[in-house]
């Protein structure tokens, strides 16, 4: 279990910007939850070490911490990186419960399922992540259509008053958008499955020109 004072140290120096925190969770768990201004880093056997080096080497090569939920994960973690050359500054292994008990802010995205999205979908604001062509498989009605590239461009323009559902294919584009926007104050959801649950449930669409 995480000390407390380990935790409150880890966020002042995040908050404050001194350090980097990459978070070694698996992606599905960091859009879930994770600490304001982490990094999601997930880890993997495979080419984890040089891709998160070159990754620190173009932020400039700040000082970093790791933080994981599984010490094993975060240990091989370390190692990757100590072989690329990159030493972090300290590392935590923690769960997002712990440091919620501990009174540390956290960035949350719940799921939206389809099926309530179209019975309240007056109180959001629904917005399409996926590309152009793929809007040719319908779009549903009313919503913003947002390339997941663009997204950052198009936030001053959004309405910070209001709700938003972010949809894409299958739910795994939209748990980033969404977990980006909620990292800049946004009120998101997620919708679980994407467009593949909603076309499913038989819920209507606009048909939009084909690019």
């Amino acid at each position: 279990m995480a000390e407390p004072s380990s935790m409150r140290g880890l966020w002042e120096d995040v908050k404050t910007g001194r350090v980097e925190l990459l978070d070694l969770r698996p992606p599905r768990a960091f859009h879930h939850d994770h600490v304001p201004g982490s990094v999601s880093a997930p880890y993997r056997l495979q080419g984890f070490g040089p891709s998160v080096a070159a990754f620190l080497s173009d932020r400039g090569g700040p000082p970093f911490a790791l933080v994981s939920d599984n010490q094993i994960v975060l240990d091989a973690g370390r190692e990757a990186l100590h072989d690329s050359g990159f030493i972090p500054e300290a590392v935590l292994v923690m769960r997002m419960t712990e440091w919620a008990e501990a009174g540390l802010p956290s960035v949350r995205v719940p799921d939206l399922s389809v099926d309530h999205l179209f019975t309240e979908r007056d109180q959001y604001v629904v917005m399409d992540v996926r590309e152009p062509y793929e809007w040719r498989s319908g779009v549903i009605p009313g919503a913003l259509t947002l390339p997941m590239g663009t997204v950052p461009d198009e936030t001053r323009k959004l309405d910070r008053a209001r709700r938003y559902a972010i949809v894409c294919a299958h739910g795994n584009r939209s748990q980033s958008v969404a977990s980006f926007l909620a990292d800049q104050g946004f009120d998101v959801m997620n919708v679980a499955g994407g467009m593949m649950a909603w076309l499913q449930a038989g819920y209507p669409v606009r048909e939009t020109a084909s690019p």
